[in-house]
């Protein structure tokens, strides 16, 4: 569906209208994990047997996209949580499922990340 179609079903349009954030969240999902098996079918890595990582990367920019057009065309609702959101129910699940050792490397590199922040000293202004 496109980033119109979701912002009439969803009357996002509306100014004082709450939309279902579940059911948005719950079909925009489904589009993507609907979409990454299409994309598999057809972009297998013959060696490995699955869809290569980029493609994956790629899937995830086309909705990233859809989310920031919706942003963009409706701006009575901040999309952001909503991407956070989607992002943490959809796309971090299906990529433990289908890469668990990207997923394992990008865990080590966030604790890494957060281990340095809190360990350097801040500097004085």
């Amino acid at each position: 569906m496109e980033a119109l179609e979701y912002i009439k079903k969803y009357k996002m349009d509306q100014e004082n209208y709450r939309f279902n954030r579940n059911n948005f969240l719950v079909e925009i999902g489904n589009e993507f994990i609907n979409y990454i098996d299409d994309v598999s079918k057809y972009n297998v890595d013959p060696d490995t047997k699955k869809l290569p990582y980029y493609k994956f990367r790629e899937a995830i920019k086309v909705f990233e996209s859809k989310f920031n057009s919706i942003q963009s065309i409706c701006t009575t609702y901040n999309m952001k949580g909503l991407w956070k959101a989607f992002y943490a129910l959809y796309v971090v699940p299906r990529r433990i499922d289908m890469y668990p050792d990207r997923q394992i490397k990008i865990c080590k590199m966030k604790d890494r990340r957060e281990h340095n922040n809190v360990t350097k000293p801040r500097k004085k202004s």
